[in-house]
């Protein structure tokens, strides 16, 4: 199982983003997809993915209602 759309970027994340990603992988999924709506979210996305190689892919964007 796949999650195609988690924002595991977001800031209401930073304090327990691993735990998050730890359960997801014990809970059996094979990859999680981080989506970003800011450019700060988007940084924070693609760390996420490079500590996660094959885990954690990133989709870029910028929303715009977002600043």
């Amino acid at each position: 199982m796949i999650d195609i759309h988690a924002h595991l970027a977001f800031p209401e994340f930073d304090k327990d983003r691993e735990k998050v990603v730890r359960q997801a992988k014990k809970e059996g999924m094979s990859a999680v997809i981080v989506s970003s709506a800011r450019y700060e979210e988007g940084l924070e996305a693609l760390k996420l993915a490079k500590k996660h190689p094959g885990f954690i892919f990133v989709t870029l964007g910028h929303h715009p209602t977002e600043g």
